[in-house]
């Protein structure tokens, strides 16, 4: 639970079941209607809360916003500390790094959605603890960059790299479709894309029972991971050190 939250129940295992269910719920309306559109009404309607049920589980909006992000960046910093505990190698600790980021967004693509939109929204404490743990996440992968051997591209500082990692693993989702056949299990996006065209999207593969799919998606999400961390690696190579930078 974020330090910042205040149940206004106590708490239990099914209470959190059912608050992690109300942030997926959440992530969906602000990614859709966008957060300044979105109202507490429409998100108790689509979880299927009465509006005064809903305040057993969050004060406002905006505390929701705050949970959808802790949430996330704290699942993502002890995964990245989970996956990458038993390997020395960087490349491949940056490998695993990577997995990690796009298969936690790959199930997760509306918290994703939420967080490349929102970062700025939070305001004071719930600003000031989601900011730490992105600073700690970021700090955590560029660890793992700047101890990569040169390699074939051009000298690049490694702030400069893990940034540009960041921007190209965070904004898959604006191509990634899970549903769409294809090879490797990814396309990119149909220029122009009719979905932003106002046109309906293209239908997706026949449903699957949840754990086919979710075992598929898994394959087809480390695929994209694992071609992601080749683009990298193949155009990075370590600059000499240069003066510390702040933090995305």
């Amino acid at each position: 639970m974020p330090p910042a939250a205040r149940p206004r129940r106590k708490r239990t295992a099914n209470f959190d079941h059912k608050l992690l269910a109300l942030l997926r719920v959440a992530a969906r309306v602000f990614a859709e209607a966008g957060y300044d559109k979105a109202s507490i009404r429409r998100i108790a309607a689509e979880a299927r809360m009465s509006l005064a049920g809903i305040y057993h589980y969050c004060t406002s909006k905006e505390q929701l916003l705050y949970y959808i992000q802790f949430q996330t960046f704290d699942s993502l910093l002890r995964g990245l500390e989970q996956c990458t505990a038993n390997i020395a190698d960087p490349r491949l600790r940056l490998a695993a790094a990577v997995r990690n980021h796009v298969r936690h967004f790959g199930d997760n693509m509306d918290a994703l959605k939420v967080c490349a939109r929102e970062l700025q929204t939070l305001k004071g404490r719930a600003y000031r603890e989601v900011h730490e743990l992105r600073v700690a996440y970021f700090n955590a992968v560029h660890d793992i960059v700047t101890q990569l051997r040169p390699g074939t591209g051009a000298p690049l500082d490694a702030w400069l790299a893990t940034a540009n990692l960041f921007g190209m693993i965070n904004w898959f989702y604006q191509w990634y479709d899970h549903g769409r056949p294809s090879p490797g299990g990814f396309a990119p996006p149909d220029p122009p894309s009719p979905s932003l065209a106002g046109a309906p999207a293209p239908r997706s593969a026949p449903a699957r029972s949840p754990r086919y799919r979710s075992a598929r998606t898994h394959v087809r999400l480390d695929e994209l991971a694992d071609q992601q961390v080749r683009l990298f690696l193949d155009g990075y190579t370590p600059a000499a050190p240069c003066a510390n930078r702040g933090n995305a």
